[in-house]
Parts: C-alpha cells; sequence; structure tokens
C-alpha cells in the first residue's frame, strides 16, 4: 500500500471519530483540494475526503487496466529491441562466426552504426506511442472536468449557494482541472443574473456540449425547479471518469496495430542486420577460403 493510500486511510479515522487531521501535506493534492474546499464552505470533510479517494481509486484502476492492456505490446517492442544485443553474441558462437572480430572492422562498424540508429529510432518511436496511449484519457476536452464537478458537489454540501460553489472551486483548482476554472466562473456569473434557466440557457448547455454543456444543463435546471443538484454532480463525475477511462482502452487497444510501424519498418531490420551480418561475413570469408 502506498503512503499516500495511508495518509487517505489515517485521515478518514480521525475524521470518523472527530479528531483533528493530521499536515495535509501528507495527502495526495486532489484530497488535500476536496478537504480545503469543504473546509472554506463548511461542508462535511468525511464525504469529501471519501468522494476524492473513490475517484482516485478509479484513477489507479485506469492506469492498472491501460498496463494490462499494453503489456503484450509493450513486450514485443522490448524484445525486438533487445533481441539482437542477445542473441548476436550466441548465434555467432553457434555458427563458428567471429562476432567481435567482424563489428571491430570497418564493415561491421558500418553495420552496427545503420542497426543502432534503428534501433534506437524504433525503440523511440514506440515508447511515444505507448506514452501517447496512456496520455489519451488527459488529452480529451473534458480532460480534468470530472474533478471540478466533484469540488463543485462538494461545496454544495455546505451552506453556499450553486454561485459561490464554483468560485470557491475555480479559485481551489489547480493543474489539470484549472483549465475549467473560467467555465465555472461563466456558469457562477450566469447564476448570479438569472440566466442559467430557461430554453436559453439549455442551447447554451448544447453549444457547449459535453461534459460541460452537462453541467451547464444541471445547474440551469436546478436554478430553474429548485431541485438539490449535488447527487446530479456525482454521477456527472463518474460518467466523465468512466469516459475518460475508455478512451484510454481504446488507445490501448490501438497500441499494437500502431506498434507494427515502427517494428516492422525499424526493429526487425535491425534485428536481421545486426544478427545477420556477421554470419553472412563468415560464410562469405569461409567460400573465398
Amino acid at each position: 500500500m502506498s503512503a499516500a493510500a495511508l495518509a487517505t486511510d489515517r485521515a478518514r479515522l480521525r475524521l470518523a471519530a472527530g479528531a483533528p487531521l493530521g499536515p495535509d501535506e501528507e495527502l495526495t493534492p486532489r484530497v488535500a483540494r476536496a478537504l480545503a474546499v469543504a473546509r472554506e464552505v463548511g461542508a462535511p470533510l468525511l464525504p469529501a475526503l471519501d468522494a476524492a479517494a473513490a475517484a482516485e481509486d478509479d484513477a489507479a484502476r485506469a492506469v492498472r487496466a491501460v498496463g494490462v492492456a499494453t503489456a503484450q505490446a509493450r513486450t514485443v517492442a522490448a524484445g525486438l529491441v533487445v533481441a539482437p544485443v542477445l542473441l548476436v553474441p550466441v548465434i555467432g558462437r553457434l555458427a563458428g562466426a567471429d562476432v567481435v572480430a567482424f563489428y571491430a572492422g570497418g564493415p561491421g562498424r558500418a553495420v552496427l552504426a545503420v542497426g543502432a540508429i534503428l534501433l534506437t529510432t524504433g525503440g523511440l518511436v514506440a515508447r511515444a506511442l505507448v506514452g501517447r496511449a496512456r496520455r489519451a484519457g488527459a488529452s480529451g476536452p473534458d480532460a480534468g472536468l470530472e474533478e471540478a464537478v466533484e469540488l463543485v458537489a462538494t461545496a454544495l454540501g455546505g451552506a453556499t449557494g450553486p454561485a459561490t460553489a464554483l468560485r470557491t472551486v475555480a479559485a481551489h483548482v489547480d493543474g489539470p482541472p484549472g483549465r475549467h476554472a473560467p467555465l465555472l466562473r461563466t456558469l457562477a456569473l450566469e447564476l448570479d443574473l438569472g440566466l442559467a434557466g430557461g430554453r436559453a440557457a439549455g442551447g447554451r448547455a448544447a453549444a457547449w456540449g459535453g461534459g460541460a454543456g452537462r453541467l451547464h444543463d444541471a445547474l440551469g435546471l436546478s436554478a430553474e425547479v429548485g431541485a438539490p443538484v449535488g447527487p446530479v454532480l456525482r454521477r456527472l463525475a463518474r460518467d466523465l471518469r468512466a469516459d475518460e477511462l475508455a478512451r484510454v482502452l481504446a488507445a490501448a487497444e490501438r497500441l499494437p496495430a500502431q506498434l507494427t510501424v515502427p517494428a516492422t519498418l525499424l526493429l526487425l531490420p535491425a534485428s536481421v542486420l545486426l544478427i545477420a551480418a556477421p554470419l553472412l561475413d563468415a560464410g562469405l570469408r569461409a567460400v573465398a577460403g
């Protein structure tokens, strides 16, 4: 269990017992933000901590799922990179070829340079493709919005209205959710001006689209009919996390096909070149001798 998980468990136990919390720096940034928002608006701390911890558990499951989905592709790419290093000495010895002497000569150094360039380029391309697959969830238009929505739901648990909750969260978000702070302030202004409900608000929500449109629509309808919106926002946050996971898994499923390009054009030719060149040289020397 990680130190962050242990710190979260200790904080949960202290809150359940009504004891003061330890230093916030022991907690993860997400949990610390949730508790900071809850303290500022007077919302219950334990539900805020549990919501943030549950979101982090979802993120950890997404990372594990991507790791499993990309394991085979990463193993194949790594195998093609290290294959020449492992196989050239073994095959050279079995075939009776002097690999060291070949690669010490001029033709061998040229072959080694070409093979190294192909292996390095192919390895870097494969690594970039794997990294892009892992970052797919953070590249969508709603990336980070789920935390902002979750924090708004937390803020609404205190003695505050939706507009104040939106501004409070906009002031606290940092990192990925910070890109949505202008959205939160715009929604707060519409609520203050009474523009969040009605058909016009529905049209603006549709124009925004995605998770932002759903957030706009939920807050607008809540203001229009006077219904509590906190539970709806919690569900919206869960849906956004599920959408991010789906994007990541879809990118991971495409990864094996994408890796065929560097494997076929770079890694495999490099492996064949580095393994076959000393054997071919030894064969030609044997024929000439």
